[in-house]
Order: C-alpha cells, then structure tokens, then sequence
C-alpha cells in the first residue's frame, strides 16, 4: 500500500469517527436534559459489561481474517464467526433469563428489564467487529466510515423517542442495542454487494 494511500485510508476512518462522536457532542445536551445522572450511571455499567463481552464474542475467530488469503476461505470464516456470535448472544440472553430467577442480583426489576436488551446489543457489537475486519481486509475503508456515522445517527433516535415516553434508561440502552445493529447492517450490505458482483 503506498503512503498516499494509507494516508487517504487514515483519514477516512478518523473523519468517519470524528464526525460520529460530533454528532454525540451535539446530542448531549438534548440527551441530558432527558435522562438523569443515575440513567447514565446504568448506561455506563451496561457498555462496561459488554465492552467486555463483546471482546469474545466471536471467539476471536475473526481475528483470522486479516491473515486468510484464499477469499472463498475469508467468506467461511466471516459465516462462523457470524454463527458463534449468534451463539454466544443466545448463551448471554439464556443466562439473563437464569439470572432473572434472581431478582435481587439486579438490584431491582427494573434493572433486570434492561438488561434483556445486552444479548441484542452483543449480537450487533459480534457482527460489526467481523465484518469490519472484512471491510479492512478489502479496503472498504468508506464503508466502514459509513458504519461508524449509521451508529450514532440511529441510536439517537430511540434514545430520545423513548426517553420522552418512558422515563428512565431503558431508551439509552435501546439506542445502544439499535445503533450497534445499524453499524453491522450497513456493513452487512456492503458484504451482500460485493458477493452478487
């Protein structure tokens, strides 16, 4: 890869995530007015739980794709790594309904209610992480940019929708759950594309 290129490449993606964290930036306001301190308190465990989650939930096979040469190969793993994501949200939303036995480990029922939305947003979190290891691979780098605006821009929809109706975190983290799956889709149909050609 030549230098300019790289370079192109570099700001690309750093504009793609500059622009999505501005248009955090200026929903924050909006957004702080909605919800209260604490709402935000349980948004914050719930992205530090699955942040952690999320790092496995492909089983690290997606690591692999970067390193693959044959492409028909690069497909089969983006497909088992698509599959064990799948897997592991289910084993994730499996355990929330164990869990949901237990009330008091979620400290109210509310909190349980929120937490059903973590498997949803491990599924997204699985794909994208794939699938943007797919887009590097074949310099998808404005596909990728694309990804990272879809994932703000349709979180803040039903952060604020349901933040209105319902008071209380449940729209933060159904924007988070929303805009993760946005991101995937976005990728997702770039992939679909590039197969029918």
């Amino acid at each position: 890869m030549s230098a300019r290129r790289f370079f192109d490449h570099v700001i690309l993606l750093t504009g793609g995530t500059a622009f999505a964290q501005f248009v955090l930036l200026l929903a924050a306001p909006v957004l702080t007015r909605i919800y209260t301190p604490s709402d935000f308190g349980v948004r914050s465990v719930f992205v530090s739980i699955l942040t952690v989650l999320v790092a496995g939930v492909t089983g690290r096979y997606h690591m692999a794709i970067m390193l693959e040469k044959n492409e028909e190969d690069v497909v089969q793993l983006v497909a088992v790594c698509s599959l064990v994501t799948l897997a592991s949200s289910g084993v994730a939303g499996l355990g929330w309904w164990l869990a949901t036995g237990d009330p008091e480990l979620f400290g109210s029922h509310a909190s349980m209610v929120y937490f059903a939305l973590l498997p949803v947003s491990l599924l997204g979190g699985g794909i994208y992480l794939t699938l943007s290891q797919w887009a590097i691979r074949n310099d998808r780098y404005w596909e990728l940019a694309k990804a990272k605006v879809a994932q703000p821009a349709a979180q803040l929809a039903p952060q604020v929708i349901v933040g209105l109706a319902f008071p209380g975190p449940l729209g933060l983290l159904l924007g988070d759950a929303v805009g993760r799956l946005s991101s995937a889709l976005v990728l997702g149909r770039c992939l679909a594309r590039q197969r029918s050609l």
